[in-house]
C-alpha cells in the first residue's frame, strides 16, 4: 500500500513540475510579446513557490516598470531570493542595486561581493561588472 501511495505522490508531483514548467515557459511569452499583465500574473505564484527564474523575471518587470511599478524595493527583494538560489544574472543584477543604491543603501563592498559570486556562477556580466569594479 505505502508503494502504491509513494508511486501516486510522485506522479503528482511529476505533473505538477511539467504545469510549473508550462507555466514559466507561458510567463516567458508573454514576457517576449511585451504582455507583461500576463507575465506578470504567470510569474507571481511560481516566484513565491521558489522559482528562480520566475523571481528573475518579476525582479526585471519591477526593475524596468513593464508592470505598471517601477520599484527597485520590490526588484530587489525578487532578485535576492533569484541570487540566493545561485541563479548568477540575478546575483549580478543584486550587485547594481548595490552599486547604484537603487532599492538599497549604496554598498560598494556589496556590489563586489554579488558580481564576485555572480562571476564564480559563471555570468559574463557578473566577470565584467567585477572587473570594471577593480579597475576604478
Amino acid at each position: 500500500m505505502l508503494r502504491l501511495q509513494n508511486y501516486f505522490l510522485g506522479c503528482l508531483l511529476f505533473l505538477n513540475s511539467i504545469s510549473a514548467s508550462a507555466n514559466l515557459t507561458l510567463a516567458i511569452e508573454a514576457y517576449a510579446a511585451k504582455d507583461y499583465k500576463t507575465a506578470h500574473k504567470l510569474f507571481l505564484p511560481l516566484a513565491q513557490t521558489g522559482d528562480p527564474y520566475a523571481q528573475y523575471g518579476l525582479a526585471k518587470m519591477y526593475e524596468q516598470g513593464e508592470n505598471g511599478e517601477l520599484s527597485y524595493v520590490k526588484a530587489y527583494k525578487w532578485y535576492q531570493k533569484a541570487a540566493k538560489q545561485d541563479y548568477g544574472i540575478a546575483q549580478n543584477n543584486l550587485g547594481l542595486l548595490y552599486l547604484n543604491g537603487q532599492g538599497v543603501e549604496e554598498n560598494y563592498r556589496l556590489a563586489k561581493y554579488w558580481f564576485t559570486v555572480a562571476c564564480e556562477n559563471r555570468c559574463s556580466e557578473g566577470c565584467k561588472n567585477l572587473q570594471l569594479l577593480q579597475f576604478e
